[in-house]
This record gives C-alpha cells, sequence and structure tokens, in this order.
C-alpha cells in the first residue's frame, strides 16, 4: 500500500469495501496525476501548487460517498475549478496585503514592514496572524484554507527568511 492509500485510510477507517475503493483510487491516481499536476501547473505556474491543488482533489474523490460516473473528466474539472479558487483567494491575499505605512510610523514599525516585505503574501499572512493576532496554526490553515502541514512549514520558511534578513 503506498502513501496516498495509507494517508486516505488514515482519514477514512472503513470496511473491505472501503478497501477496494481506495485500490480503484490508487489506480485512478497512478493513471491521472501526472497529467492533472501539467494542467495545473500550466493554470497556475506553480509546481508546488499544482501538486497540492491535484493531491486536495484525490482527498476529497476519496472522502465521496458515491463512485463517479465519468472519474477522468471529474478530475480535470475538479483541478480546474480547484486551480480558479486558488487563483481567487490569491487575488484577495494580494488585495488586502499590507498597506502603507502613515509618515508618521516608528521606524521600528518600518523596519518591521521591510523585513515583512521578503516574505510571500501566504508566509506574510501567517506570521502576522500567528504573532499578531495570536491565532494558532490550526486556525491559520482554516483561515488561508490550506492544510495544517501547509500553515506549519509557511510559518517555518517565513521565520527562516526573517532570521536572515534581521541578521543582515
Amino acid at each position: 500500500m503506498d502513501a496516498f492509500t495509507e494517508a486516505v485510510m488514515a482519514t477514512q477507517p472503513g470496511s473491505a469495501d472501503r478497501l477496494e475503493s481506495l485500490d480503484a483510487l490508487d489506480a485512478l491516481f497512478r493513471a491521472h496525476a501526472d497529467s492533472l499536476v501539467r494542467v495545473a501547473y500550466l493554470l497556475t505556474g506553480s509546481e508546488g501548487v499544482a501538486e497540492d491543488l491535484v493531491q486536495d482533489v484525490f482527498a476529497r474523490l476519496a472522502r465521496r460517498p458515491r463512485s463517479i460516473e465519468h472519474p477522468d473528466a471529474y478530475l480535470r474539472s475538479s483541478v480546474v475549478n480547484a486551480a480558479r479558487s486558488w487563483h481567487r483567494r490569491r487575488v484577495l491575499e494580494i488585495r488586502h496585503a499590507r498597506p502603507s505605512l502613515p509618515e508618521h510610523a516608528s521606524l521600528d514599525a518600518r523596519e518591521l514592514a521591510d523585513a515583512l516585505d521578503v516574505l510571500n503574501v501566504r508566509e506574510r499572512a501567517v506570521v502576522v496572524l500567528h504573532y499578531y493576532e495570536g491565532r494558532s496554526i490550526d486556525e491559520i490553515a482554516q483561515i488561508l484554507d490550506c492544510p495544517r502541514g501547509t500553515a506549519a512549514s509557511l510559518q517555518s520558511r517565513a521565520l527562516a527568511k526573517l532570521r536572515k534578513v534581521i541578521e543582515r
């Protein structure tokens, strides 16, 4: 059993029927994942995002209680819809990015703003939500609509980038 099947089984404990459907899902994943990642990459321009989107689509498919009549078409449309949702979220993240500081802002606030500028929008969101608003990683993952592990990884990368900037 591969890691994908084990991950799905961890979230969906079930009977032998469920195992058979997971075997079918695994076969579907092996047959279509690469081409779906290529489609998602072309839609998002990011390999990491493309892989995440495809993984999320397969995870949602695994949770469906009934079978899909045309799984190839369903998967492709799900990947396209996921990419569209990703773009909508990205536009909102950019739109709600940090406004410019007023002229009378203190030097410390300006230094912080300069340090935050090295982060991408999602990393900045994690840092602000965690350290400014006091949100937990689980809450941040929910707000950013991403897995908990992704939120934790974003926080780790953001802190590493900030350490480098502060050490300069």
